[in-house]
């Protein structure tokens, strides 16, 4: 199975899910370096390649996949967005620009990446999976720390993988025709085409311990979390590799538009 995953340059957010993928036997196209995944694809008999995208660039995302094609044996079938950029700030002092940049980093950019990847497969006429990596913050606000623009985003994710769910999902979801707008200036009664099923699904990861929570360890906030957690600690990368495992595969077949949440519930 070959799977396309997008990330931020912190090799600790996809390392240990890409780690589990290699050793179920998925080819992994990565659009940042990613250290010693190659090392590790090779090891367990699978591969890695590594193409550089930027999520807000529509013509990088094409040029990206022409790219790909002439070294890929088999369709994309599979995709996990990771990408996504954060910043703390008081919400009445917030720069708008940070604001508008963090949107659209990580709800444009994943919506564009999405979609070519569903036009891949569409043009494969196969049937696909989506993970996209939304977070807890977008179903309930960081405690302790303000990141509105982050928060807003990720609850974003969550009705955007829902939407293309239902859209991707089956024709009967989608009325004949639609209406003029500037978005569509010469609207089509005609039937739409028929795809294989794309699935949408996301994951709503807890605080995770990696290199980018040092600086919330130093303040104090990592304990802070784990003591509000019902297990007493904050999650680790490689606790993701199964859940995105189980939603790219046939396990999670009958699932999608659906929200997986790892154990962020907490106390109150």
């Amino acid at each position: 199975m070959l799977c396309f995953l997008t990330s931020s340059l912190n090799p600790m957010r996809i390392h240990g899910v890409c780690c589990n993928l290699h050793r179920s036997a998925f080819r992994i196209i990565l659009s940042s370096p990613q250290g010693d995944l190659e090392r590790t694809a090779q090891a367990n008999g699978t591969r890695a390649i590594y193409q550089a995208i930027d999520v807000q660039d529509e013509g990088s995302i094409a040029t990206a996949l022409d790219i790909l094609k002439f070294d890929l044996r088999h369709p994309i079938c599979g995709f996990v967005s990771c990408a996504a950029i954060s910043g703390e700030s008081d919400a009445c002092d917030y720069p708008a620009d940070v604001f508008r940049h963090i949107l659209d980093v990580n709800i444009s950019g994943t919506f564009l990446l999405a979609r070519a990847i569903a036009n891949e497969m569409h043009q494969a006429s196969i049937s696909g999976s989506m993970v996209l990596i939304a977070s807890m913050s977008g179903h309930v606000s960081n405690r302790g720390i303000n990141t509105s623009a982050y928060n807003a985003s990720k609850a974003a994710i969550h009705q955007l993988a829902r939407s293309l769910a239902a859209e991707w999902g089956h024709p009967q979801n989608t009325f004949l025709g639609s209406t003029a707008t500037a978005t569509n200036p010469h609207p089509s009664m005609a039937p739409r085409k028929e795809y294989p099923t794309v699935r949408v699904n996301t994951l709503s990861p807890g605080h995770i311990d990696t290199p980018l929570s040092e600086a919330a360890r130093v303040r104090g906030l990592t304990e802070e979390w784990a003591s509000q957690n019902m297990l007493g600690r904050i999650s680790q990368p490689e606790e993701y590799r199964a859940p995105v495992i189980f939603l790219l595969g046939d396990g999670s077949s009958y699932m999608t538009g659906a929200v997986s949440t790892l154990c962020w519930i907490l106390l109150s």
